[in-house]
């Protein structure tokens, strides 16, 4: 997993960073499946003949590239530092492409990415005798993507984030 990116410092980079690639299960994915280089796209040197090869810009946005072992791309170049689940789609299509497994906790992340960004998930909530079971419970049905227990009016709840258009809530 080759990152072209601006000397650190570039908002849209550190946008990027922070929003996308900081993400625990992404960082997890990253330093597990792949062999993560990043090369700075304004610089010389090495660097430079890496761009060179690529044919990648100075100056450009973060691009996301997954290379085989020949540094060949295995799928095209992700040029979209805005969207994780564009980013997921790459790494889970690169994950695929070496013959590799893609992790199940990437798939769900995907899933739940792909939902957020169509605006396709809805909330609901739940009073339980106990929460904790509750959240297991639910939080195993097809199409939930999240849940989180709590409290509210003094009651135990469980807020259950889930794609309609999979869940039978």
């Amino acid at each position: 997993l080759v990152l072209f990116q601006e000397v650190p410092g570039c908002s849209n980079c550190t946008k990027f960073g922070n929003d996308i690639l900081s993400h625990p299960l992404v960082v997890e994915a990253i330093e597990t499946c792949f062999v993560p280089l990043c090369i700075y796209n304004n610089q010389s040197g090495h660097d430079r003949e890496i761009l060179d090869k690529y044919k990648e810009p100075s100056w450009n946005n973060p691009v996301i590239r997954i290379l085989d072992r020949n540094g060949r791309d295995l799928v095209p170049r992700q040029p979209d530092f805005r969207s994780l689940s564009k980013t997921l789609g790459s790494m889970t299509a690169g994950i695929t492409a070496s013959g590799s497994e893609i992790p199940d906790y990437l798939d769900l992340l995907k899933e739940e990415a792909d939902a957020r960004e169509n605006g396709s998930l809805a909330d609901i909530y739940f009073s339980m005798y106990c929460f904790w079971s509750g959240e297991k419970e639910i939080g195993g049905l097809d199409g939930v993507v999240a849940t989180q227990a709590g409290y509210m009016h003094g009651k135990e709840v469980v807020r259950v984030t889930y794609r309609p258009d999979r869940a039978k809530v």
